[in-house]
């Protein structure tokens, strides 16, 4: 049928397969010359002819054969795929209230475009922080708490987040020693495909409030509060020092939370 000729004729061998099997044809071919040689040596009439006869038949092919097995085993490993790694996949799906988080967030960058997800989980010791992100710049990016859950200015350079939360009005930095912010946590990597994907721990806020909270971080340590809060990501990396927010330069994503 014209099914069948269209298997047929798509039939293809790839490289190791190929080198199997010319690898058993030279295997068979080698039985046929030592069939050859045992015949001459038992000959009592052959001359000097009939030796140079086998000897040709011995050799010529016998270089073919393995010259082309060479070649197929050259582009048997030539010729092996590379891992593929998938394309940028849906951004942490499994990061959402359902999944042990209290709050979750979407970062949107300046022009109002997506970028990724944030969750947070409350805890007695803390606050458990997810983010993954896309569209990045390749390298370290400064990333922080902001005081207000409003991302509404993205053209403005999402002023309206409000500085950082910083009720304590330490200096910005965790490593300066007059230090550090509430707000305050280590840089995010985007890779070269500009996705970044981290977690952190800030023992230093809670999301909401109660009697016991305020007595341990204080009232202006809850995130959820009236005004809501951000989070924000910039440009650079924050060195975590310099005033006021570590030289992390523009911001680029922001995620509000009310």
């Amino acid at each position: 049928s014209s099914g069948d000729e269209s298997s047929f004729l798509s039939f293809t061998l790839n490289p190791l397969e190929s080198l199997r099997f010319f690898s058993i044809i030279l295997a068979f071919y080698r039985v046929v010359l030592q069939v050859k040689w045992l015949t001459f040596a038992a000959c009592t009439t052959c001359d000097i002819n009939s030796f140079r006869e086998v000897l040709c038949m011995t050799m010529k092919p016998t270089k073919t054969i393995t010259f082309v097995a060479f070649l197929l085993g050259l582009a048997a490993c030539s010729g092996q795929q590379a891992p593929v790694i998938n394309d940028v996949e849906p951004l942490l799906d499994d990061l959402s209230p359902a999944a042990g988080s209290n709050a979750s967030a979407k970062f949107i960058a300046p022009d109002g475009e997506f970028l990724g997800n944030v969750t947070m989980s409350d805890s007695s010791n803390g606050v458990l922080i997810r983010v993954d992100l896309k569209g990045l710049s390749q390298g370290w990016h400064g990333i922080h708490l902001h005081q207000i859950g409003d991302c509404s200015d993205g053209a403005d350079g999402f002023k309206a987040s409000g500085g950082h939360i910083n009720p304590d009005g330490n200096a910005h930095g965790l490593l300066n020693p007059d230090g550090y912010e509430r707000a305050d946590m280590p840089n995010v990597y985007a890779g070269a495909d500009g996705r970044a994907t981290a977690a952190f721990f800030n023992s230093y806020v809670r999301l909401n409030n109660s009697d016991d909270i305020a007595d341990t971080v204080g009232y202006g340590a809850v995130l959820l509060d009236t005004n809501g809060f951000a989070m924000v990501v910039h440009q650079n990396p924050d060195d975590h020092m310099t005033q006021p927010i570590g030289g992390a330069g523009p911001r680029i994503a922001c995620a509000a939370f009310n």
